[in-house]
């Protein structure tokens, strides 16, 4: 989908699955990297945060989180 609807319908371009995604986004920001969204827990079992890439893309970066 264009850039302009995935900012306007809550969408995204790409998701990468990680397996340590605050270590993940720290590396980012420590690399100047502003974060569209700060990691958070979903509600679908997954540690996620978003940034936007240098050409507006919304990329997603998740981790599954460990079955209680």
């Amino acid at each position: 989908p264009s850039i302009d609807y995935v900012d306007e319908q809550g969408h995204f371009h790409l998701y990468f699955e990680t397996d340590a995604a605050d270590a993940t986004a720290d590396e980012f920001k420590n690399n100047g990297l502003e974060l569209k969204e700060e990691v958070h827990d979903t509600e679908w079992q997954t540690r996620e945060f978003v940034i936007k890439d240098d050409q507006g893309h919304t990329l997603y970066f998740g981790q599954p989180l460990a079955a209680e």
